[in-house]
């Protein structure tokens, strides 16, 4: 939510900055978080998708995606 709570041009056609990232945590949930393996340094997690995500590369935003570290 903090890094996102300035892009506020991703809220259109009901979407809140609120609700792309539940929708995003649930993703993560039941998806990439079952096969991180926090011991191993070298693992990195994949970007997460969101739609019309504008670059910002000192945020770590890519063209439609965010990436994380652990």
């Amino acid at each position: 939510m903090h890094r996102l709570r300035n892009e506020k041009y991703l809220e259109k056609n009901g979407k809140t900055i609120k609700s792309i990232v539940e929708g995003k945590v649930i993703e993560f949930e039941n998806g990439q978080k079952r096969i991180v393996d926090i011991a191993n340094d070298d693992f990195h997690l994949e970007p997460i998708y969101i739609d019309d995500l504008k670059p910002h590369p000192r945020k770590r935003f890519y063209q439609n995606r965010l990436t994380i570290s652990k």
